[in-house]
């Protein structure tokens, strides 16, 4: 993206991407999409083993989610929409082995990668896990102010250019 479209993500989220940038393009797409893919098979064969142990219908409902078009349309346009699903999973499964600091890295990780994941705090408070919560949120502005500050984004950058993506 450059001026003046705006940034959409997170500033940090340029920490997680430019690896990408020293390959061209089109092996830059090929590695994300696979990266993606992963993502999902993964996250989908650990968030069913909790409740499901038999193999040929997790790998049915894994065949099933292939073709839906939720999944089809984020591989095809290259979102990040399968990164932040492992993200969250991997959060909650640690959440649920009481492993605060990992679930929090990986809570923050999946803001990182987009903000909606940010309301999952709720989940986090409702459920008093406090340093999680605080952990997460540490971990996420200290990513954010880190590329901030490294680019030379100043004050101005929030004043100007973030309200519009209020009015957009």
């Amino acid at each position: 993206y450059a001026p003046p479209y705006p940034f959409n993500y997170p500033p940090a989220l340029l920490l997680i991407f430019s690896p990408l940038s020293v390959f061209p393009i089109s092996l830059a797409q090929t590695i994300f999409t696979l990266i993606s893919l992963i993502a999902l098979i993964t996250s989908v064969i650990m968030f069913l083993r909790m409740f499901i142990k038999s193999w040929p219908i997790i790998l049915t409902i894994l065949a099933v989610l292939m073709q839906s078009f939720p999944v089809k349309f984020t591989l095809g346009m290259g979102q990040v929409n399968l990164l932040v699903l492992l993200c969250a999973t991997l959060a909650f499964i640690y959440d649920q082995k009481n492993k605060h600091k990992t679930a929090a890295v990986f809570w923050a990780l999946a803001i990182i990668l987009k903000i909606t994941p940010l309301t999952l705090g709720l989940y986090f408070l409702i459920r008093k896990r406090y340093k999680t919560l605080i952990w997460g949120a540490v971990i996420f502005i200290l990513s954010n102010f880190t590329i901030i500050s490294a680019r030379g984004w100043t004050s101005s950058y929030f004043l100007t250019a973030a309200p519009n993506f209020f009015l957009n």
